[in-house]
């Protein structure tokens, strides 16, 4: 076993046994259970379980390990941070001397094969062995593309990167994209340009779609909307929808929805795949307030299912249009957990913008939503939230003036029930008005001058 001991000290500190469990969970590669590792490192390195839990404990509370989604106290596994768990494989793999459970602990094939398989391969690149030519053609299990996705981050990980198979580049991209554009995280700017921008494996095209994909995090939500045009090509659906944004706060709504409609024709999509976007995109709607735009809206929304990048959207097209909510509300209440912080804030903005705090008890404070958006690469989140949540109620005018538009979000307007079923009547009766004059126009028509001949039933 490998002992760093402290030149100053002769005996082991608490910092070095850290660093011991540090790459002993970071060879793993895969998550682990507290209760169990606790016992396993034990076992090999002879520490007393109470210092391993003291020691696993710090690690979380620094924010160097965290807890994955589970459905009870003892399924939860935990994992290390990916860039500190490559940094430690990458450290291994250069040192002459390998820690001894390198050897000890190596894992062999069982019946979760599929899943270890991947392990096996990363394990052997650490310990210098051959790359196989051709990598597993699946990455079914989620905690290991996480670790895949951020290989580019470090040099020294690319060319294991490179023999990943590319349509399982394009779905760690698009994990990836969830950090920054759901998240509302930093994303690590190397590993973008090193994995997917700058990646010659990847087809120039797929490139450029990358790049477009990404101009959310870099132009939308920092509030960078004066720049779409001069930064961004229509040339591609991708694009397209960042002019429409940028057209719908300058005002231009008949562009902005030729925009959205020309993006979605090119996607072969009714809808985005980003919580913000479709709020926007259903904001315009509600604007244009046609009779085309709200059959639109009710064929979009008035379903009892919808992926939670709908939800914002759903839960302000409902209200707007003065329909039923709690199957809505109800599946909101269930799931908000599960939720992606940007799905939070908005669900929470448009609660408390349109006073909805009745319906929608989740009792989140402002404190929290300010966790989520407090940072400079979230100024249009702030902008929207600057009528309702304290933190930014007080900054309104300066996001104003720094963005240069006002928030996009509707004002709300108090209605008594008996208003709301008024408005929805008229709503309806404006839709069903132009097909019964049609129907009775082409009755008209066809309507021929005699009775047609019917024989009558025989008894």
């Amino acid at each position: 076993m490998e002992i760093k001991l402290d030149r100053k000290k002769d005996y082991i500190t608490k910092s070095d046994h850290k660093e011991q469990i540090m790459k002993y969970l970071s060879w793993k590669i895969k998550p682990f259970a507290l209760y169990h590792e606790i016992r396993e490192i034990s076992r090999i390195f002879n520490f007393s379980p109470e210092e391993i839990e003291s020691i696993l404990k710090e690690l979380e509370d620094e924010n160097k390990i965290f807890p994955l989604t589970a459905e009870g106290p003892r399924d939860i596994h935990y994992m290390l941070k990916a860039d500190i768990q490559l940094q430690l494989l990458i450290d291994m793999k250069k040192s002459p001397q390998k820690p001894a459970f390198l050897i000890s602990s190596r894992l062999s094939p069982s019946n979760n094969w599929r899943k270890e398989e991947w392990v096996i391969i990363i394990q052997d690149y650490v310990l210098g062995k051959n790359l196989k030519s051709q990598l597993p053609s699946y990455a079914d299990f989620e905690p290991l593309r996480y670790i895949l996705m951020h290989m580019p981050t470090f040099p020294e990980w690319m060319p294991f990167f490179q023999n990943i198979p590319i349509y399982i580049i394009d779905t760690l991209f698009h994990e990836y994209k969830y950090i920054w554009a759901s998240g509302l995280l930093h994303p690590n700017i190397t590993c973008m340009i090193n994995g997917y921008f700058e990646n010659e494996k990847i087809e120039p095209t797929i490139r450029e779609k990358y790049k477009l994909e990404f101009a959310f995090y870099q132009y939308i939500l920092p509030g960078h909307i004066n720049e779409i045009p001069k930064k961004i090509s229509t040339d591609m659906p991708e694009g397209m929808y960042y002019h429409a944004i940028y057209h719908q706060y300058r005002g231009d709504l008949s562009k902005a929805l030729d925009l959205y409609s020309q993006s979605l024709k090119g996607m072969n999509t009714k809808t985005f795949d980003n919580a913000l976007l479709n709020l926007f995109y259903t904001i315009a709607l509600l604007n244009d307030s046609t009779i085309e735009s709200k059959k639109t809206l009710r064929n979009l929304f008035m379903r009892d299912y919808l992926p939670s990048e709908m939800m914002p959207a759903q839960l302000l097209a409902l209200y707007a249009l003065n329909e039923k909510m709690e199957s809505a509300i109800e599946h909101i209440l269930y799931n908000y957990d599960k939720f992606s912080p940007l799905v939070k804030v908005l669900i929470m903005l448009i609660t408390h913008h349109y006073q909805l705090q009745k319906k929608i008890k989740l009792n989140i404070s402002n404190d929290e939503i300010q966790q989520f958006i407090d940072a400079d690469h979230l100024k249009l989140l702030q902008l929207e939230c600057s009528l309702d949540f304290s933190p930014y109620i007080g900054k309104a005018d300066c996001l104003i003036q720094e963005i240069g538009f006002p928030p996009l979000l509707p004002p709300f307007q108090k209605m008594n029930e008996w208003e709301r079923v008024l408005a929805l009547l008229l709503d309806k009766s404006k839709e069903l008005s132009p097909k019964n004059k049609e129907k009775k126009r082409k009755f008209r028509i066809t309507k021929p001058d005699y009775l047609p001949y019917r024989p009558t039933q025989q008894h």
